[in-house]
């Protein structure tokens, strides 16, 4: 059904003369867990609610146009940065994430190739690594994958002698990123909004909101 309705899409596209001009972007905010691990849908640190698609086809004649398959870690934050440099504009001060298009037109040597994630829960992938701190404070418990070895998550290896000082220096780096305070975008003719000034005390107090519900038993559905 997804595959024929983009077809739709490409094809009027074609009929109206504009697929020449049209930068193309197929992505999701999250997955599904669809049965894996016996959930269903989102929320979870898990490939199968964490992976997205991630499908860019360039204007005409652009260098990533040509049916690359990527393998590098990319980040839904770098999205926005990729489609401000095709379109030829300024990538505005504040802006988080980094263009990939340097990957995506056939590599890029400097690619971060890492990411991070944050719910009930705390992410770090790096190539073929994750680890998933299941506290939002680094209290754990810890989960470590082999993404290559282990693409279905089944094998924790968080308490494996061999893979303690992976662990460390990744629940470190999620830290590190969790205690960050990014300034708000600032767009050149435009006020920064004040929903995006956070006192300390209003994060701290989201912070426990975020636990209070994250240990809140779940009411069965009827």
């Amino acid at each position: 059904h997804v595959d024929g309705q983009i077809g739709r899409l490409l094809r009027e596209l074609e009929r109206l003369g504009m697929a020449d001009d049209t930068l193309i972007l197929f992505t999701a905010d999250h997955g599904n867990m669809l049965g894996d691990r016996g959930r269903w849908f989102k929320g979870l640190q898990y490939e199968g609610s964490v992976r997205v698609p991630l499908i860019w086809r360039g204007p005409r004649g652009s260098k990533e146009r040509g049916g690359r398959v990527v393998g590098q870690v990319v980040e839904n934050t770098d999205i926005l940065p990729s489609i401000l440099e095709t379109a030829g504009i300024p990538v505005p001060e504040g802006v988080q994430g980094k263009s990939f298009l340097r990957l995506a037109r056939g590599g890029d040597p400097q690619w971060k190739n890492r990411c991070f994630s944050q719910l009930r829960s705390g992410m770090y992938v790096e190539g073929r690594w994750k680890l998933i701190d299941n506290s939002l404070n680094g209290s754990g418990p810890f989960e470590l994958y082999d993404l290559t070895n282990d693409p279905k998550e089944q094998h924790n290896l968080a308490s494996d002698p061999r893979q303690r000082e992976r662990v460390e220096h990744y629940r470190q780096l999620l830290a590190t990123w969790r205690a960050e305070r990014p300034a708000p975008i600032r767009i050149p003719g435009m006020p920064t909004p004040a929903y995006s000034n956070i006192t300390e005390a209003q994060r701290k107090e989201a912070m426990r909101e975020a636990q209070r519900r994250a240990n809140r038993p779940i009411s069965p559905r009827r």
